[in-house]
């Protein structure tokens, strides 16, 4: 599964949600993890104190990466099209990335960020929580 950005920023801040749940099971049952190049960089630019930008520096990176070849930003940008044409607000460029790296690698993604599950509705990408 490919993990959101939102759902590691609750996670390290220490927050009970549905997804922290989720993310707390898999990494205590070994279930593959990914994070792409761009969720790391959102985790980590937040964090304010050394320490916990350390811990966690020295924790994501060492999860598989997923990313998109030049095929891959091409589906991307059709996507944002795609979804532009039919009127669905689906937040930023980012996450339009996020959702073609899942639906590119065939993998759901956890995420508490509710413009995923608009893109969700409107394409296969496959959610494991539904956002409120």
């Amino acid at each position: 599964m490919l993990v959101d950005s939102s759902v590691w920023i609750d996670h390290y801040a220490g927050r009970h949600s549905a997804v922290c749940g989720v993310l707390r099971e898999a990494l205590a049952s070994g279930r593959p993890i990914f994070v792409t190049d761009i969720i790391v960089v959102e985790v980590l630019q937040g964090f304010r104190s050394d320490g916990d930008f350390d811990t966690a520096a020295g924790q994501l990176p060492k999860f598989p990466r997923l990313a998109l070849d030049d095929k891959g930003h091409l589906a991307a940008a059709g996507l944002s099209r795609q979804l532009r044409a039919k009127g669905v607000n689906f937040g930023s460029v980012i996450d339009i990335l996020i959702a073609q790296i899942a639906l590119t690698h065939n993998q759901p993604l956890l995420t508490g960020d509710a413009g995923f599950k608009r893109i969700a509705e409107h394409t296969n990408l496959r959610l494991l929580v539904q956002p409120a």
